[in-house]
């Protein structure tokens, strides 16, 4: 957990073609991202799905909320903005 964040964060690992998150034995509340990679995410307009834990490369609005994931099909995707307001995401 990081301090101050409220939230058990985890850092990304970067690999060639996917995030990885580390090895844990739950999902973490929320994801450490980098601040390059989320301001990318916001003008690229990429949303955070919080079932796969990574952004998605379909348009989402900024204030989007539950939106169907690309990947896995569930309603888990938030904008970036969103993402980060509501902690779904912090800064690493």
């Amino acid at each position: 957990m990081m301090a101050g964040s409220g939230c058990n964060a985890q850092k990304l690992e970067a690999t060639k073609d996917k995030k990885k998150i580390q090895m844990t034995n739950t999902k973490p509340t929320c994801v450490a991202v980098e601040e390059d990679e989320l301001r990318e995410a916001i003008d690229s307009y990429q949303g955070w799905c919080t079932n796969c834990q990574a952004f998605t490369h379909d348009s989402s609005e900024p204030d989007a909320e539950n939106y169907e994931c690309p990947d896995c099909g569930r309603d888990t995707v938030y904008g970036a903005e969103q993402a980060l307001l509501l902690g779904k995401i912090t800064l690493a």
